[in-house]
């Protein structure tokens, strides 16, 4: 128990125990003295007496037989025993003491000094008294009987001081040893506070609120049991325990209610349950725990705290379920905001609380009553969002950052991650620590360009970066409508340096940023992802050597959807950015010009700008020997263009090229376009009636004998040629083939 004050005395449980070294009362009254008589007379009077454990369970249902008041004497060495209850003990009001016993306490007690001296040994006698019968009451009371007990003691000593004529000093002297040493005794020699814990939780929190009573008359003894116990000073103990349960009935609710459940609002259904479950019977307790009459102003702080603690469970749940969180989002969209007000109301409205109240005084008195004041203070508050943080990362390199999982899926829990935590903290602090980890495991990815660039381009539902694609497309619609391009280009949106001073709901950036962090907020996911390297050349070069390849599989040089996709790239990494893309789609332009309405088209390409592409095809890919037809065709092309553009030369590259053939079987006739070499190989066939062997048809046409078999796996596969060894193969079919 807390200490009390009594003028610039401060007594403790400790120091009232302390004080057996002092005189009893049967110490005082052997004293030598001319008034003994008077003495003795009046500590007959005073002397202690506890009802006995069977007595107080008798007292409210057996009628009272003649009283036997059996005391200790002075000369007895033996206990008291109480065979029945004191007569004092069973009137509501003392009868008046005789004539006698008032001279003799006129006689004793004539100044201050005197009753402050028979104080300290009388609540001492008081004190060893009670100690005297801990066992029996711990073994044989119930709750009721410890509340009967308590106000027969206290109705005893309140009436018995009221005819000492005490001073008001001395008094409050006495009443506050009195409950200190009654409650003490209470608390460390019994297990009291286990049934009055049992029976607030019983009777508050698990049946029925005192808002609603079962009946009025269980409404009037709760009252008359909480008036009862802060009479002796245990409001704080009451308090205590009603803060205690609350606590866990709240936590309790809460973890039930929102364990798993993301994808609808939570947080009204919460609150409804702290206005209309808790805290009704705990403004009841707390009304009379507290000095002053509850004002609108407390109520609001009472219900405010406990809101904020309901809050700050729910803040704790989610932080264990955040990676889950962030990986089901969008679903998960409704959480993450309803996170963000539980992370961002209470700060926000401290401030305006206080502006509120009446006076200082008024919340001072709120939140020294509540034992969870500093639960959810701003630094549990910034406990919480350091633990979001530490446990989504946690979370990331046990279920993402690791080898198991595809760059696809740790890029999406990336964009997914970005999305997520703007909802909770928009100005990007947490955002800023989480994507750490990620970023520079992504680093570590070989194929990142690659999927990152394919993810861009590929609008399809089979995509699995489509949010981005989608956004790479879009964010061209916005640049289209708006003259401001250069700035949606950057990853950041600079803040203008007057915005703040119009912001009214402006707060400062939390204390936990990380000395780097910058103060901008994420815009651009694609940005973001590419900004992970020092440089973005490897991105275009990717993007050049995807393009590339479209290109040369394109039909008619037919280029549009191509450029249409680098115009798009060019609005986010500029217009000068792609230049070698710029003279290759040129080249097809002109090939295109130049080949006309031709059965076999050529496409010139620049050396200088296609090395990525030419430079993956070697001698032996482009040197095998062509049906003549073909060749003769190329020949006289190449002479035209010499005499053309004089000093340049053509060389052919046909792994480059698609031939489109059709085949006359006797199933029918079917059309492929296929690589050159390809071609080439089918066409051996229509020169044969016989099987052809590998090495045949390697010799004969001058390929490599890896680009001959696979060649023929193509053709077996379409069904239009048979193995009949590994090495040995024959159209299967009876006719010819031609093309």
């Amino acid at each position: 128990m807390s200490a009390l004050d009594f003028g610039n005395q401060k007594l403790s449980a400790g120091q009232i125990q302390s004080i057996y070294p002092f005189p009893l009362l049967d110490d005082l009254s052997a004293e030598q003295s001319d008034i003994d008589n008077d003495i003795q007379i009046l500590l007959d009077w005073l002397q202690p007496v506890i009802p006995q454990y069977m007595a107080v369970a008798q007292a409210q249902d057996v009628p009272l037989a003649k009283p036997r008041h059996l005391r200790q004497t002075r000369s007895s060495t033996q206990q008291p025993k109480f065979e029945t209850i004191d007569p004092k003990f069973s009137l509501s009001k003392y009868k008046e003491p005789s004539h006698r016993i008032k001279s003799a306490i006129k006689s004793c007690l004539k100044n201050e000094e005197d009753h402050l001296k028979l104080m300290n040994v009388y609540i001492n006698s008081v004190n060893a008294q009670l100690h005297q019968y801990h066992k029996p009451m711990e073994k044989e009371f119930t709750f009721i009987d410890f509340i009967n007990f308590i106000k027969l003691l206290n109705h005893h000593y309140e009436s018995q001081i009221d005819h000492l004529n005490l001073p008001s000093t001395v008094r409050r002297l006495f009443n506050n040893r009195f409950h200190i040493s009654l409650t003490s005794y209470l608390f460390e020699k019994t297990d009291f506070v286990a049934h009055l814990t049992q029976f607030f939780q019983s009777n508050l929190f698990f049946k029925s609120t005192l808002s609603k009573p079962i009946s009025p008359t269980m409404t009037l003894n709760i009252i008359d049991i909480i008036s009862t116990l802060v009479t002796i000073g245990m409001s704080d103990k009451l308090n205590e325990i009603v803060v205690e349960l609350s606590i866990s009935r709240i936590k309790d609710f809460t973890i039930q209610l929102s364990s798993g459940i993301w994808n609808r609002p939570l947080l009204e259904a919460i609150n409804s349950f702290i206005q209309n479950e808790i805290y009704p019977n705990f403004s009841i307790v707390v009304s009379y725990t507290t000095e002053s009459n509850l004002t609108d102003t407390m109520n609001h702080i009472y219900l405010y705290e406990l809101m904020k603690l309901a809050h700050g469970e729910l803040i704790s749940q989610r932080v264990q379920e955040i990676y889950f969180l962030v990986s089901a989002y969008p679903n998960s969209e409704i959480a993450l905001k309803e996170l963000h007000t539980c992370l961002s109301k209470f700060k926000l409205d401290q401030n305006s609380l206080k502006s509120n109240s009446s006076s200082s005084t008024t919340t001072t008195t709120a939140s020294s009553f509540l034992p969870f004041y500093n639960y959810y203070s701003p630094e549990s508050q910034n406990e919480q969002r350091g633990q979001l943080v530490d446990h989504f990362i946690d979370e990331c390199r046990k279920h993402l950052l690791h080898a198991g999982v595809n760059t696809v899926d740790v890029m999406i829990t990336y964009t997914r991650t970005i999305k997520s935590f703007l909802l909770i903290d928009p100005k990007g602090v947490l955002l800023d620590k989480v994507v750490r980890p990620i970023r520079n495991y992504l680093k570590s990815r070989s194929d990142i360009f690659t999927k990152l660039v394919h993810g861009l381009l590929d609008t399809s539902e089979d995509n699995k970066l489509r949010d981005l694609a989608e956004q790479l497309y879009n964010s061209k619609k916005k640049d289209s409508s708006s003259s401001s391009t250069h700035a949606k280009k950057k990853m950041y949106v600079n803040k203008n340096a007057n915005e703040d001073c119009h912001d009214l709901n402006w707060t400062p950036d939390p204390i936990d940023a990380l000395p780097d962090f910058k103060k901008e907020k994420v815009t651009d996911i694609i940005e973001s992802l590419i900004s992970i390297f020092d440089s973005k050349e490897i991105f275009i070069q990717e993007f050049t050597n995807l393009f590339a390849s479209q290109m040369i599989d394109a039909r008619d040089f037919d280029v549009s959807d191509v450029e249409a996709k680098l115009n798009l790239l060019k609005s986010r990494f500029g217009k000068n950015s792609f230049t070698t893309l710029d003279v290759m789609i040129k080249d097809f332009k002109v090939s295109r010009e130049i080949n006309g309405a031709a059965a076999i088209q050529f496409g010139i390409l620049s050396h200088l700008y296609w090395s990525s592409v030419l430079d993956g095809n070697t001698e032996n890919n482009n040197d095998f020997k062509w049906p003549k037809l073909m060749d003769d065709i190329f020949k006289r092309f190449q002479d035209k263009n010499s005499m053309e553009k004089p000093g340049r030369t053509l060389k052919l590259v046909p792994s480059l090229g698609r031939v489109t053939i059709r085949l006359e079987l006797k199933s029918g006739n079917r059309e492929f376009q296929v690589s050159p070499e390809k071609a080439a190989i089918i066409s051996m066939f229509n020169e044969e009636d016989n099987e052809l062997s590998v090495e045949y048809i390697s010799t004969m046409l001058k390929m490599p004998s890896y680009m001959v078999n696979e060649g023929l796996k193509y053709w077996v596969k379409e069904g239009i040629l048979l193995a009949l060894t590994p090495t040995l193969f024959i159209v299967d079919d009876d006719d010819d083939d031609t093309f």
